[in-house]
């Protein structure tokens, strides 16, 4: 009996210590994710981050600010490459500029400081990104979804850092 108890526990040191996220996983990704008009996309963002498994609210707000400015630096980049060729984006182009150098660095700093701004800055981003996507809702964009992952982004990040309000 002892022999079975003794394996039991070294079979729990084991697992704990090659298996973490198996324990460790974050319970507050997907009630926080909830909370946003976006749950979905929140989830699978979030899990995509290995700071999402030990994060508390401030930390997966962090966490969702850091992937909404990749993907809005990614797709400046992107609509950069267009408007070189294209004036149709010249619009897109003025919008991610503004969501990229100023917008994403309120976030950035705000998100562990004081949410108000951060709050704020995602606002921003949403209608940066509603801008662009009326000015090529005419033709077929190559940015189309990029710009939405990024517009119904910001909007799951508004949401996360109200909740730190």
């Amino acid at each position: 009996m002892r022999n079975i108890i003794s394996l039991l526990l070294l079979q729990a040191a084991f697992s704990s210590i090659f298996f973490p996220s198996a324990h460790g996983a974050n319970t507050l990704i997907q009630p926080t994710c909830k909370k946003t008009p976006f749950y979905g996309l929140c989830v699978s963002v979030l899990q995509t981050d290995p700071r999402s498994s030990t994060a508390d609210v401030q930390g997966l707000a962090v966490v969702a600010a850091d992937k909404l400015a990749g993907k809005s630096t990614a797709t400046l980049k992107q609509i950069t490459s267009l408007a070189k060729k294209d004036p149709r984006y010249k619009t897109c182009l003025e919008s991610y500029n503004i969501v990229v150098k100023y917008d994403m660095q309120e976030i950035l700093q705000a998100v562990s400081g004081d949410p108000k701004f951060a709050e704020q800055g995602a606002s921003d981003v949403a209608n940066e990104a509603d801008t662009c996507g009326k000015s090529i809702q005419s033709f077929k964009s190559a940015v189309a979804d990029s710009n939405k992952f990024v517009h119904d982004f910001s909007l799951v990040v508004v949401a996360i850092v109200r909740l730190l309000l």
